[in-house]
C-alpha cells in the first residue's frame, strides 16, 4: 500500500500506518506468536511485497500512469457523434493508453467489445432513441427510486467513495465475512476478483478509446435540449461507450459467482453509513442482479447510452469466464 499509493494525503498515509501497527498488536500480543515467527513471518511478507511492486514496475505503460492521468500529449479525434472534453468541466481525456497495460487473462482483441450503435440524428434512430431515455429519465427529475439505484451505484467522486472496481471487492468481502471464511479461500476470491477487475479495467478503456464515443450530455445538449443536465453534477473524462461501471460489475460479479454460485442472497452494505447520498442498503437475489442493477444506474445518472452499459456486461462476462479458465487448481 505505502509504494503504490505514494501520493495520497496524510490522513490516509496514517490509515495505512495505523492499519500496520493494529495487525502487528493483533497477531504478536493478541495471538501470542512467538516474537522470532512474527518477525521472520513479516519480513517474507514485506519480501513478497517487494517483489510484486518490481513486477508491476516492467509495465511501463500503467505502473506510473496515475502520475500523469491526463497526458497533455493526446489529441481526441474529431468528427460527429466523438468523444470530446464534456459539460460541465471540460476536463481532458483520463487514461488515453490505459488500454495498452497488462492483463492476466485476456489477449489482444479480446480487450474489443463489439461496436456501438451508428451515430445519427434522426429521431427515429435507436441512437436518438436511447438519447431520449437519457433525457427523459432525468427531466423534470427522477423519482425516488431511480435516484436511490443511481447514487447507490454512483461510486464515482474521488475521495468521496471508493471507485468502481473497488465497489466489487467490497462485495465479495461481505460474503467471506458472512461466511466466515478461511484463509484460502479469501486468498482465492481476492485473486479471482482481482484479476477479474484488472482485465475488465483494460479492456474497457482499450474499446473506449477505439470507439471514442460521445457522451449523452453531449449529444442531448446538441440535439435535444441545450440547457439538460444529468443527475450527476460531472461527467467522467473519457469516452462512453462500453460504460466502465458495467465492464467492472459484470467482471467482479461474474468472478464473485464462480466461487460461490451466482444465485446468492445477500444484502449489500457497502454504502450503509453515508448520509451525503442515497447509500441505504439494497438486497439482491444474485451476483448477476448487482451486476444488471449497477450497469442500468448509469443511464438515470446521466452518464450512459443504454448501448454503453449493455456492451459493458458482456464485455465483463466475458472477462469473468476468461479468468475462470486459468489454471487455479493444480
Amino acid at each position: 500500500m505505502k509504494r503504490f499509493f505514494p501520493h495520497v494525503s496524510a490522513e490516509l498515509r496514517y490509515k495505512i500506518a495505523s492499519t500496520e501497527a493494529q495487525f502487528d498488536v493483533e497477531f504478536l500480543e493478541n495471538q501470542g506468536i512467538p516474537r522470532d515467527i512474527f518477525e521472520r513471518s513479516k519480513n517474507y511478507g514485506q519480501k513478497v511485497a517487494e517483489a510484486v511492486y518490481n513486477w508491476s514496475a516492467t509495465d511501463l505503460i500503467g505502473h506510473d500512469a496515475f502520475r500523469n492521468a491526463r497526458p497533455a500529449s493526446y489529441v481526441p479525434p474529431t468528427g460527429p457523434g466523438l468523444w470530446e472534453p464534456t459539460y460541465p468541466d471540460l476536463g481532458a481525456a483520463m487514461f488515453p493508453a490505459w488500454g495498452n497495460t497488462r492483463t492476466f487473462a485476456i489477449k489482444g482483441d479480446e480487450r474489443l467489445c463489439a461496436a456501438p450503435l451508428e451515430y445519427s440524428t434522426d429521431k427515429n434512430s435507436p441512437i436518438y432513441k436511447q438519447a431520449l431515455e437519457v433525457y427523459q429519465k432525468n427531466t423534470p427529475a427522477l423519482d425516488y427510486e431511480e435516484q436511490w439505484i443511481a447514487e447507490y451505484w454512483s461510486d464515482d467522486v474521488v475521495n468521496v467513495t471508493f471507485s468502481p472496481p473497488t465497489r466489487f471487492m467490497v462485495i465479495p468481502n461481505q460474503v467471506l465475512r458472512e461466511k466466515k471464511a478461511d484463509l484460502e479461500l479469501a486468498v482465492y476470491t481476492a485473486a479471482k476478483v482481482g484479476l477479474a477487475l484488472n482485465d475488465a479495467g483494460v479492456a474497457a478503456w482499450y474499446s473506449k478509446y477505439i470507439y471514442n464515443i460521445e457522451r449523452p450530455v453531449t449529444y442531448i445538449r446538441r440535439e435535444i435540449d441545450p440547457s439538460w443536465e444529468p443527475h450527476l453534477w460531472f461527467t467522467p473524462s473519457f469516452p462512453a461507450y462500453p460504460s466502465g461501471h458495467a465492464t467492472f460489475g459484470a467482471a467482479g460479479a461474474g468472478a464473485t459467482a464462480s466461487i460461490f454460485g451466482d444465485n446468492y442472497a445477500m444484502v449489500d452494505r457497502s454504502h450503509e453509513s453515508r448520509v451525503d447520498f442515497l447509500g441505504t442498503p439494497r438486497s439482491y437475489k444474485a451476483f448477476s442482479e448487482m451486476a444488471a442493477e449497477n450497469a442500468y444506474s448509469r443511464i438515470p445518472l446521466g452518464v450512459h447510452f443504454r448501448m454503453d452499459s449493455e456492451e459493458g456486461v458482456n464485455l465483463g462476462y466475458s472477462i469473468a469466464r476468461k479468468v475462470d479458465q486459468l489454471p487455479w487448481k493444480k
